[in-house]
């Protein structure tokens, strides 16, 4: 029994240690795919994230030169009717002394 066991024992370790190898190839692989998707999405969410933020920055300018645009002209405008209603409150004024 002693043969027999010495003549087996070398080829279950040699086939124990392939499996063994293979099985941690392939969690090695299996893991690396995993993190190249991730570095992947984490990239496409990167871009997206920056597209975004550009979208929104672009907006922005446009709606403060927009709102800057309106509140001068609202400015005008307000200085104008105040001019306007001054001149007629002097006009009325002169006119009621005659």
């Amino acid at each position: 029994m002693t043969k027999w066991f010495t003549a087996v024992w070398p080829v279950v370790t040699f086939i124990l240690g392939g499996g063994s190898a293979y099985l941690r190839d392939f969690i090695t692989e299996r893991r690396q795919i995993t993190r190249d998707a991730k570095a992947r999405q984490a990239e496409r969410d990167k871009v997206i994230t920056e597209r975004r933020e550009t979208f929104e920055l672009d907006h922005l300018e446009r709606l403060n030169e927009a709102l800057h645009r309106l509140g001068r002209a609202a400015g005008r405008a307000h200085d104008t009717d105040m001019r306007t209603s001054r001149q007629d409150w002097r006009l009325r004024r002169h006119s009621n002394r005659r």
